[in-house]
């Protein structure tokens, strides 16, 4: 279940029409790879979402009729090498480079990786709320600013998982590697 502020997020999107779920089923049954319930729940629930990348764009889905990265009509799946998943579907339409990866459990391979989808989700709700205030803007310096002595205090429980924290308070957002505790970003508010 995502939070209300998760929700206000995705209402704000553009959503176009998706291939409808069948077509996933279909495409993963050709391809004789188990239709994954994750993977059709993900598709049933966030494709079609628009998500602006910077200037570029990703249209989640797993499978999409017009695609300029991958197979129309096709999902694109593969074994995974790593400890996470055992198998991997892409599940954005978007240049391969932001990574956009479904593992057959849950787990969501991008940069930095989450648990879940919604987890990050969560993150981007959370970050974009944090900028929407007034004063509020992205940290671009360098080095990022050290974690506050009370980090654990303020802790976004929803946006945060074993991979990163979500850290928000009046003045500060901030996204931490969980095992490093090296901050990925953040934002200030003056």
């Amino acid at each position: 279940m995502l939070s209300e502020r998760a929700q206000r997020y995705l209402s704000k999107l553009k959503r176009i029409k998706p291939v409808p779920t069948e077509e996933v089923e279909r495409s993963l049954q050709r391809q004789e790879v188990e239709c994954f319930p994750v993977w059709l729940e993900f598709h049933e629930r966030y494709a079609g979402y628009v998500q602006e990348q910077g200037f570029a764009i990703a249209v989640l889905g797993i499978v999409h009729a017009r695609t300029a990265w991958f197979t129309p009509g096709e999902a694109e799946v593969s074994r995974s090498y790593d400890n996470n998943a055992d198998w991997y579907v892409w599940c954005a339409e978007a240049h391969p480079s932001f990574e956009y990866r479904l593992g057959d459990n849950g787990f969501f391979r991008h940069c930095p990786p989450a648990s879940r989808f919604e987890v990050y989700l969560e993150r981007g709700a959370a970050k974009l709320e944090f900028l929407a205030q007034p004063g509020a803007k992205y940290w671009l310096g360098a080095p990022q600013p050290p974690l506050p002595p009370d980090h654990d205090a303020l802790v976004v429980p929803e946006a945060s998982d074993e991979h990163c924290r979500v850290l928000i308070s009046e003045r500060l957002y901030m996204l931490y590697d969980t095992a490093t505790g090296v901050v990925i970003e953040s934002g200030i508010r003056e």
